[in-house]
């Protein structure tokens, strides 16, 4: 009877300490989503940063900040559109994601961001078909552009070959 009640109690205590840490990463993420509004772009670039890793943790803790971070791809700071396109791929919303990635990835004026949006897009693995047209694209387009938009080449290269499963053969 001990060490039954011993056992509930320890199970009791596990379900407890789950659930509170559950609610504390739900509040970070509120409070990482209003610091996204910030006149600080360091400040923004970092609340997306720390959403993005409470998303990889557990996606459903970061679900309620798609909305905003999908909002902070038009921020006008190179490095918030960079960290919010990296937050974006970790939490697990492909539908919502994928075309706003692939915007970014064809729109977007700074390479890194570009860089950023084809990783993003190769972290989301096979929910990311749809943007392999233009992935492929833009790969063409920066192999082009020479020594400079490297980068961005083996960016879109990386994420061609997650999404399809395929590795090069050497």
């Amino acid at each position: 009877m001990k060490s039954l009640i011993t056992a509930l109690g320890v199970v009791s205590l596990i379900l407890f300490t789950a659930t509170g840490r559950a609610a504390d990463r739900e509040a970070e993420v509120a409070k990482f989503v209003k610091e996204l509004k910030s006149t600080s772009a360091k400040t923004r670039a970092t609340a997306a940063e720390e959403i993005g890793k409470i998303g990889q943790i557990k996606a459903s803790y970061a679900k309620t900040a798609v909305q905003p971070l999908l909002d902070v791809l038009k921020d006008k700071d190179a490095s918030v559109r960079q960290a919010a396109a990296t937050a974006l791929a970790r939490i697990d919303e492909p539908k919502e994601v994928v075309p706003a990635l692939e915007t970014l990835l064809k729109d977007d004026k700074e390479q890194r961001v570009r860089a950023a949006a084809a990783a993003g897009l190769g972290l989301m693995g096979e929910a990311s078909t749809e943007a392999l047209p233009t992935l492929r694209k833009v790969a063409q387009e920066a192999r082009t552009k020479g020594k400079d938009a490297q980068p961005l080449a083996q960016a879109c290269g990386r994420a061609i070959q997650q999404i399809t499963g395929r590795t090069k053969q050497q």
